[in-house]
């Protein structure tokens, strides 16, 4: 076998990981999984041929696995690898935050854990980062490669628009630079290269399980302050914890344990809550004797 294929195996591996991850309480796809199955049976049957032999078989499979076609891979979808990165940042960026709001650096005492949350997204940027960004592509476009800072400086301070943030134009330039060393001329675009706000819809419920939240929601950076609005840019939302104090009273919802026994949980109330919220926000389970209900 060859050893790319085993990093394949590990490769596809960790992918089958995050996937059955992100999709939270959604049932995973079906044929998907058994192709993934089947695939790791194929690839497994030159070193382990009597285990891959009786995966084939549970699948219902005819023959053996030794006379199945190896596996031929399909097209990699680039936009959908740009998709799982954006997630994998967006969310790595808001652990960090999330990490800092409950543990501040000030003696103060911390705050309460933090139930809700306002993603702000924006799909352009402040006029003078444009302006700065369209400078930074024409310098790029000229030389194949930005000039060092000093250069830079001089350009932005002759900009009549720029003299007054100049304190926020050298840091901002340093972000871009930083980032067009890994991403390449694609840090000096004005747009993001996905759709935010779809990719975080559709992931609503991964977001608040991995943050650990009850309710999350999706705003434009113009909802916020003039430091989130300043903040935000685009394929960086920012994140604004906040925590909400419930009802006095939780709802009782019954239930049947695996030996018949009747039991309850009691799911906190928020304003706003539906179900897959209230679920989420159990606070304990009590066994039910009679028709009782939990004491408030």
């Amino acid at each position: 076998m060859n050893i790319n294929w085993f990093y394949v195996i590990i490769l596809s591996q960790a992918a089958r990981d995050k996937y059955r991850e992100w999709c939270c309480e959604t049932p995973l796809h079906r044929e998907l999984i058994l192709r993934f199955i089947e695939t790791q049976a194929i690839i497994l049957s030159p070193v382990c041929p009597h285990v891959a032999e009786k995966i084939w078989q549970l699948m219902g499979k005819a023959g053996s696995v030794l006379n199945a076609s190896w596996p031929v891979s399909a097209e990699v979808d680039a936009y959908l690898l740009k998709e799982s990165e954006y997630m994998e940042e967006t969310l790595h960026d808001f652990r960090i935050r999330l990490k800092a709001y409950v543990a501040p650096k000030s003696k103060a005492a911390p705050p309460p854990k933090p139930t809700h949350a306002y993603i702000y997204v924006t799909e352009s940027y402040s006029s003078w980062q444009a302006t700065v960004l369209q400078q930074l592509q024409k310098l790029y476009d000229a030389t194949g490669q930005l000039p060092d800072n000093k250069e830079i400086i001089k350009i932005c301070q002759s900009i009549s628009a720029l003299k007054p943030v100049m304190k926020k134009v050298m840091p901002f330039v340093s972000m871009i630079k930083d980032k067009f060393a890994t991403s390449g001329s694609s840090a000096l675009s004005l747009t993001a290269d996905v759709k935010e706000r779809a990719i975080l819809t559709e992931n609503l419920d991964y977001l608040r399980n991995s943050l650990d939240l009850i309710g999350v929601e999706i705003l434009p950076s113009t909802d916020g302050s003039d430091k989130i609005a300043e903040g935000c840019r685009p394929g960086k939302p920012m994140i604004v914890f906040r925590t909400e104090q419930d009802f006095n009273s939780a709802v009782a919802i019954p239930s049947m344990d695996e030996k018949g026994g009747r039991l309850g949980t009691v799911a906190r109330c928020y304003t706003g809550s539906v179900v897959a919220s209230i679920t989420k926000g159990r606070a304990g389970c009590w066994e039910i004797e009679a028709d009782c209900e939990k004491p408030t």
